[in-house]
């Protein structure tokens, strides 16, 4: 007889196994039945290992299309995204580059326009100027219309955008000034009452005047 749990040959009537120290009530098997024991236990084993490898084999092919099919779509469709974000980002840029550079350009061409028309300057008293305007609007923008025109004035009134001055004669009446767009910054240093020589191009709006695209001398 043989032990059923090591397989050594045991002695008749022995009650525990001399190699494992199993008892041997219970445990005792034939040569044939040892045998065919392990046969199973070695079947069990090549069985869970066919399995275990099957199934990484599996996994491995499972991946491989996985990857062919969808993750590499996936990493050509976040390479095709990175790559739209870098041409609207540059996109953004030249059309910021594009902007400066033309805002630039106006306000040069604003500065070129204004200092060519200092030669065809027309000095006007603010007092004269005014009463020409109340006695006869009409007249007045066809004299000095269109024209650039510089005079000396008192601020009166200042906002956001323009001011105004007067003479010396104070009246009701007063000229609108709108300031190029490059002198606009001045607005905020002007102080009501302070004296103001200005330079733009005139015009008679109904029954009073302004003087645009002005710059403060």
């Amino acid at each position: 007889m043989f032990c059923k749990y090591c397989g050594r040959e045991l002695s008749e009537g022995a009650e525990f196994c001399g190699n494992c120290g199993t008892k041997t009530t219970g445990a005792l098997q034939t040569k044939n039945e040892f045998n065919q024991s392990k046969k199973e236990e070695r079947n069990e084993l090549s069985k869970a290992l066919l399995v275990t490898f099957g199934s990484l084999a599996l996994l491995v092919v499972c991946g491989f299309f996985l990857y062919h099919l969808v993750i590499k779509d996936l990493i050509q469709i976040g390479k095709k995204g990175v790559e739209w974000a870098s041409e609207k980002i540059e996109e953004i840029q030249e059309n910021r580059q594009r902007t400066t550079t033309n805002s630039s350009n106006n306000t040069q061409q604003e500065k070129t326009s204004n200092s060519s028309n200092t030669q065809n300057v027309i000095d006007v008293d603010i007092d004269t100027l005014l009463r020409e305007i109340g006695n006869n609007a009409a007249r007045t923008q066809q004299i000095y219309g269109g024209k650039v025109i510089r005079t000396t004035g008192r601020v009166k009134d200042i906002n956001e955008y323009v001011f105004f001055i007067v003479g010396n004669d104070y009246g009701v009446e007063d000229l609108l000034v709108n300031l190029i767009s490059y002198e606009k910054s001045k607005l905020v240093n002007l102080q009501i009452g302070q004296t103001v020589t200005v330079r733009g191009v005139f015009k008679v709006n109904i029954n009073f005047g302004t003087i645009g695209s002005a710059s403060i001398e």
